[in-house]
């Protein structure tokens, strides 16, 4: 029983893994500035990445946001 479980948790898992969204939503491809706001419990912050001198990684953190 403990077995049949595991494969069903297991395959639930893989199933949202392989269907989940590859590329972020709010990803701006044309745009070299892009700005991301972060909401804490002390206030807004406004981040601007340059796309023009890290363009790997501002495109890798835009697909976390």
């Amino acid at each position: 029983m403990k077995r049949i479980w595991f494969i069903l948790i297991v395959a639930l898992f893989s199933n949202l893994a392989f269907t989940a969204n590859k590329e972020g939503r709010f990803v701006q491809k044309d745009n070299l500035f892009p700005r991301v706001e972060i909401t804490t419990s002390l206030g807004k912050v406004t981040l601007e990445l340059d796309r023009s001198r890290a363009p790997i990684t501002v495109n890798n953190f835009l697909t976390y946001v």
